[in-house]
């Protein structure tokens, strides 16, 4: 559907650190292959793994994906932690948010952020097979555009570094939560009683 192999667009190296939130039973590192996800292979070929440049950012791609979400279940949060994840090497990334690289790609904006991901999808293995040596992809949260985000593509588990920042609903973690919540008038449900 899409061939970036004879472009060449701006790459952009970030050092991070980048925040992870996950199912906690999978642990912070998991590349899916489950190919639901906007940014995922295809054709399952390859992993991806989903991160914010921000907690809020980590917070809001993976527990206010939807857009028609009022309510948030205890529960939902149970399942979930926090991690804070840094390179080895600053991640040579594709940032599919900068006008510049979407001009150098062919690309408009709305092609990015399609839904069903099937665009999305095929963009994300136009670069990973165009030959560019990049890690992943820079995007901007389609929930709010201020809010900058990684997909990064399968790599060495030696090229990670995890520090674990505990699950949603510890103590450390509450204000966080309540203060996300609040700013996007999300209720927060305690279905545990």
């Amino acid at each position: 559907m899409f061939s970036f192999s004879n472009l060449s667009p701006p790459i952009t190296q970030v050092a991070g650190p980048w925040f992870r939130v996950h199912q906690t039973g999978k642990g912070a590192i998991f590349f899916g292959r489950s190919g639901r996800n906007r940014w995922d292979s295809p054709d399952k070929s390859y992993g991806v793994m989903y991160a914010g440049e921000t907690w809020q950012a980590a917070f809001m791609e993976s527990v206010l994906h939807d857009p028609s979400t009022k309510t948030v279940l205890h529960s939902q949060l149970l399942k979930r932690s926090m991690a804070l994840l840094r390179t080895t090497t600053p991640l040579q990334l594709v940032d599919v948010s900068d006008g510049v690289v979407l001009r150098a790609l062919e690309l408009t904006e709305s092609e990015t952020k399609a839904i069903p991901y099937e665009k999305p999808q095929w963009i994300s293995k136009a670069i990973y097979t165009a030959g560019w040596n990049v890690h992943g992809i820079r995007y901007t949260s389609r929930l709010d555009s201020k809010l900058g985000c990684l997909a990064l593509f399968d790599c060495p588990d030696d090229m990670l570094a995890v520090h674990d920042l505990e699950p949603l609903v510890a103590p450390a973690n509450q204000g966080m939560v309540r203060s996300i919540l609040s700013q996007y008038q999300i209720r927060l449900i305690n279905d545990l009683s």
